[in-house]
């Protein structure tokens, strides 16, 4: 899963990069080709038909609670798209410079569909903006701080910065953004294929001359050593970044308004040219299997699975470097942590023994993890699975952890207490001191704690009720068997969500002897809290975010789905706090 993260991270920075450095900075980039009519654009922009798009947006801004927006917004509209074809998407290319004008900024081409040319140029003259005819249907327009050239053909208005541009236009919009109107109300697609090796040379040596140019302004030439391994985790991504440039095919952003669903999708898909390293990785994320998707709370307030192939060398050299340098910043917390020598000493003698299972697990090249969180009853309940090389090791080091620890601390620990299944069960119970007021607030006065452990499986359930819940989920998981499922999936229900944050919510201004008639900002965050919980009630469960992240044929794509209920709940939110009319 670690390799999935960081596909979907860093590849969100590449178009982040890619869309800062080619699309709004005149960089010199030179692109290879025999003949500009056959170049595809490096990048191209799709806009749904406005028929649907502008029903698309009013219901968002609806359901944002912005109804004076969506109505100033209608009537702007109005005026404006006149003339144009509301049936057929628009279209915006966007190409690079040629090898004649290396220097040349991105050219930029949009195409808007015509139902009537001269109505939509009335509308425009209307609203203050009237085209020039230049003959041969090309037009100059007065666009607010610079001219733009337009061109009447075939049904389509395009729109170019310079007159030449409108001399190799698009043979086919509807064919230049093909099934991206029909996916998605607004989209980007990034052809990173149209890039030379010199446009990523290029691409590469800014994002190197920045990072440096970054820390040399802040630090000079003396680095600091926590500042020096972060400049050097940075020279790590931008070199990580160059060659994911040169094996990604393509990239593809969109975001999805479903009036019908009442739903928000927010996609980003990445796909690999053929016969690359990363292509091969990600082919091995295809077909996934867990042991693990039973580990799931009766009404959570938030779930998580992941599930991953380690299929190569690199991949697990990645992984164990990532989670031994985690293991690092454990034990330099443990020092820092003014922790009895004894419990420092156990809390070492944990990781340390722990690593060489990691290590093993990380070997086999199988990742499956879920846990799911409950917020019930005011009490915060939360179960958890992972998949391990060896599970009886880890609960015999778990056991002498806790056993160790309970001899200077106010812990039972009830090992090997029952059996269930083939696994074993463990318990540890302890009471929380009164001044630890957040965690009372979240866990009650005292914890319950109990382990499950089978040969490659280790279950942890935190409830007072634990016991149960662990025989119930073997009992789930020995029905379920194996699982086919998709690398990532995170569910979140914001009210419960909320529901915590206030539970544990900093204390306002009511101090004995404070004056009550100031305000703290703990006052305002728990006023907002308040505020959002009422918002919370009015939407009921309809209050989900979901995060999936699902592996196709060398690539992926990582999908964000956000229910109508989180969106009326932010609207309602920011229009309590904001001044802004329409919010």
């Amino acid at each position: 899963m670690r390799l999935l993260t960081n596909f979907a991270v860093r590849t969100g920075l590449l178009s982040v990069v890619l869309t800062s450095s080619t699309l709004l900075h005149p960089l010199a980039l030179a692109q290879e080709k025999e003949k500009p009519s056959e170049a595809k654009p490096l990048a191209t922009v799709s806009i749904a038909p406005l028929e649907r798009t502008m029903q698309d947006l009013n219901y968002l801004l609806n359901a944002l609670n912005a109804t004076e927006v969506s109505v100033m917004l209608e009537t702007m509209a109005g005026g404006f798209t006149k003339g144009i074809d509301k049936t057929r998407p628009i279209a915006i290319a966007v190409s690079l410079g040629t090898d004649d004008q290396p220097d040349a900024a991105p050219n930029f081409v949009a195409c808007v569909p015509m139902a009537d040319h001269n109505e939509w140029f009335s509308s425009l003259k209307e609203n203050g903006i009237e085209p020039e005819d230049l003959g041969d249907g090309v037009y100059e327009i007065a666009a607010p701080g610079q001219y733009v050239y337009g061109k009447i053909q075939d049904g389509w208005f395009y729109v170019a910065q310079t007159e030449d541009s409108l001399e190799n236009l698009p043979q086919d919009p509807i064919n230049l953004v093909g099934d991206l109107p029909t996916r998605y109300t607004f989209a980007v697609r990034v052809d990173l294929e149209q890039l030379s090796a010199e446009d990523r040379k290029r691409i590469f040596e800014q994002m190197q001359s920045q990072v440096e140019g970054n820390l040399a302004q802040q630090f000079g030439d003396q680095l600091p050593e926590g500042v020096e391994l972060a400049a050097e985790a940075d020279e790590e991504s931008v070199e990580q970044i160059d060659e994911w440039l040169s094996q990604t095919q393509q990239i593809v952003i969109g975001l999805l308004i479903d009036a019908t669903e009442k739903n928000i999708y927010a996609d980003m898909a990445v796909q690999f040219m053929p016969g690359t390293k990363l292509a091969t990785q990600m082919e091995s994320q295809i077909k996934l299997q867990s042991d693990l998707t039973a580990v799931r709370l009766p009404d959570s307030a938030a779930d998580l699975r992941m599930a991953s192939v380690l299929a190569t060398d690199d991949d697990k050299k990645q992984a164990r470097e990532g989670i031994h340098e985690w293991l690092e910043k454990i034990g330099e917390g443990i020092e820092n942590s003014g922790l009895s020598e004894e419990r420092a000493g156990l809390i070492k003698k944990l990781v340390e023994s722990s690593t060489k299972v990691i290590d093993q697990t990380i070997d086999q090249g199988v990742v499956d993890i879920a846990a799911s969180v409950r917020y019930n009853d005011d009490v915060l309940q939360a179960l958890a699975g992972i998949r391990v090389a060896d599970g009886r090791a880890i609960e015999t080091q778990i056991k002498e952890f806790v056993a160790g620890f309970a001899k200077e601390s106010k812990i039972e620990v009830e090992s090997d207490y029952a059996t269930h299944a083939g696994w074993s069960l463990h318990r540890v119970r302890a009471k929380l001191p009164e001044t630890e007021k957040e965690a009372t607030a979240l866990l009650g006065s005292q914890v319950e704690l109990f382990v499950a452990g089978s040969d490659k499986l280790i279950l942890v359930s935190l409830d007072p009720d634990g016991d149960q819940t662990l025989r119930a989920t073997i009992d789930k998981m020995k029905a379920a068997k194996s699982v086919d499922v998709t690398p990532l999936e995170l569910t979140v229900h914001v009210g419960d969500l909320i529901r915590l944050m206030q539970k544990v919510k900093p204390e306002g201004n009511d101090e004995v002897g404070g004056n009550a008639d100031e305000s703290s900002p703990e006052d305002g965050f728990n006023d907002m809290l308040e505020g959002i919980l009422d918002a919370v009630k009015s939407v009921g469960d309809n209050d989900q975010v979901k995060v999936t992240g699902t592996s196709l044929p060398r690539g992926f794509v990582m999908r964000v789905a956000v229910q109508e209920g989180v969106l009326k709940t932010f609207g309602s939110t920011l229009r309590s706090f904001s001044p802004v009319p329409g919010f």
